[in-house]
């Protein structure tokens, strides 16, 4: 396994890991193209709409809603500590909500509300980190809220019609890639 992990880690370029840009952009492409351009973020928005769309519960579009009202706050928050990196809370949800799609876990709305709130939580912290702060970055949090429901809600669907057609088993393999990736990414 760890030979596995380590080949997988050689395959994989950097830069596949590494976001397009160094912020000096803060309009709303750029933001909108943020979440799209480092495979950790997409990979965890994805995670993020097909456990939505794995789930029996009905407010999914308030998950959603929820998850970009804590997504815009923690930006905001992350704004306050630029000198920190937490890149592997990244990887943690990777592994987390890949666990929970390989384990087809679907939880009581508690524990989907807490794990959408989490992901949302340190998304958008790593985001805010990432920014300077001041003004300006109005643009650019707008077009990465927009870009991260968007991501989520296609997920959501997709992941909604693949349980309704694979009886889950698309979401137990992307939750073991996922959870294998993360790993990979990890280390």
């Amino acid at each position: 396994m760890k030979k596995l992990l380590l080949t997988g880690a050689a395959l994989l370029p950097a830069s596949a890991l590494a976001h397009v840009g160094d912020h000096s952009l803060l309009n709303l492409s750029a933001g909108f193209l943020h979440p799209l351009s480092g495979a950790d973020h997409l990979l965890a928005l994805l995670a993020t709409g097909i456990w939505l769309g794995q789930s029996d519960t009905r407010p999914k579009p308030a998950f959603i809603a929820a998850f970009c009202a804590v997504l815009a706050l923690t930006i905001v928050v992350g704004m306050q500590f630029t000198q920190l990196t937490f890149e592997a809370g990244i990887v943690a949800t990777l592994v987390v909500l890949g666990a929970l799609l390989a384990a087809a876990v679907r939880g009581p709305l508690a524990l989907r509300a807490g794990i959408v709130i989490a992901t949302a939580a340190v998304h958008g912290f790593v985001h805010g980190t990432e920014l300077p702060a001041g003004e300006g970055v109005t643009p650019f949090i707008a077009g990465l809220i927009a870009s991260s429901f968007t991501v989520v809600s296609i997920a959501m669907i997709l992941g909604t019609k693949a349980n309704s057609v694979a009886q889950g088993m698309f979401a137990r393999v992307a939750g073991a890639l996922l959870v294998l990736t993360g790993f990979i990414m990890a280390f």
